[in-house]
């Protein structure tokens, strides 16, 4: 059976991090991103921003909680009644697209819309899952290096998930999503 992400509600969020984390392999130096905000329009290279940056834009939309504490690498969120931003800074690249992807237990719901050489872009359609109580789910992500912004609500609020997540990474200096 498979098991989707929920992004929903944020202790799911931690326990599955917790879980994927501990059964992703910890091999390779931690990526650092590219910390550069002046490269040239157009460039297939983003530079990653930091936990500071993202609680600065995400404060618009309510209060940022940090959450590093709980896990092993920076994260945060901010959680509405519509949607919810969540910053993600794992220890390297791989786990960071092990988050999204899930392995294979989510190929069928993750959709990769655009990449670059250290980002991709991704829409997640996540189907009710009756079996372990997991509610249907749409997200928009973002990833740069090992840095993951994932924007996420429900697939009724689709539009304005994606919307939101457009506003928000334009915010952060990402544009044309």
């Amino acid at each position: 059976m498979k098991k989707h992400r929920k992004f929903t509600f944020l202790l799911p969020v931690l326990l599955l991090l917790t879980v994927l984390l501990s059964s992703c392999s910890a091999g390779g130096a931690p990526s650092s991103g590219s910390e550069d905000p002046s490269l040239p329009e157009g460039s297939d290279v983003l530079p990653a921003v930091s936990l500071d940056d993202f609680s600065e834009a995400a404060s618009a939309y309510g209060t940022v909680t940090d959450m590093t504490e709980q896990l092993t690498f920076e994260t945060a969120s901010v959680q509405t009644d519509r949607i919810n931003i969540i910053y993600m800074k794992t220890h390297t690249e791989k786990q960071a697209e092990n988050l999204i992807s899930g392995g294979t237990d989510s190929e069928d719901t993750v959709t990769v819309l655009r990449s670059g050489q250290n980002y991709s872009y991704c829409e997640e359609n996540a189907p009710e899952d009756p079996s372990d109580g997991t509610a249907a789910f749409y997200g928009y992500y973002l990833r740069v290096d090992n840095v993951l912004l994932l924007v996420t609500g429900s697939p009724e609020d689709r539009t304005f998930v994606r919307e939101t997540a457009e506003e928000f990474f334009t915010s952060l200096g990402y544009s044309g999503n």
